[in-house]
């Protein structure tokens, strides 16, 4: 059994020229610092951490990473920014077996069509507000997750 905790950045400043360099509020610090918190006290020891490298993700990855008690490196990648739910499957498919539990940081709507991909939900179901987070376990290996064989075990959203 395989846990995928996908987390959606935090809230960020206003769109500028550079969507990719956006950095998080004082909201969205705060969303991120409770979704780590969430994390490490009720989900799951994270093995691995795989975020977008836009800043609004890098930052809530980080953040999170810290407070979930997650001291191991966080492997970013460009690929998550503005993915399709086919780059999205590739990502997952390329974790390495040995992790066990995996968060993944990045943007709507790829997130939010990945997770109703994966659990077979609705887009509502599986909705992702900044700093939220949804659960869903995976009875396959990594590289062969695909449509419906996930369980949306949960899903959360910070105050």
């Amino acid at each position: 059994m395989k846990t995928l905790l996908i987390l959606r950045h935090g809230k960020a400043e206003p769109h500028n020229e550079d969507d990719k360099d956006r950095s998080l509020t004082d909201k969205g610090v705060r969303e991120a610092r409770q979704a780590g918190k969430k994390i490490g006290e009720k989900l799951a020891p994270v093995d691995l951490f795989v975020a977008s490298d836009a800043m609004r993700a890098a930052q809530t990855a980080r953040i999170a990473a810290e407070a979930a008690s997650y001291m191991a490196p966080i492997d970013f990648r460009d690929e998550i920014y503005d993915a399709s739910l086919t780059d999205l499957i590739d990502v997952i498919h390329s974790i390495p077996e040995s992790a066990q539990t995996v968060v993944l940081v990045g943007h709507n709507p790829g997130l939010e069509e990945l997770a109703s991909y994966l659990t077979g939900k609705s887009y509502d179901e599986c909705a992702l507000s900044t700093g939220a987070l949804v659960k869903i376990d995976l009875p396959e290996d990594w590289a062969t997750a695909s449509k419906g064989k996930g369980n949306l075990a949960g899903r959360w959203s910070p105050m």
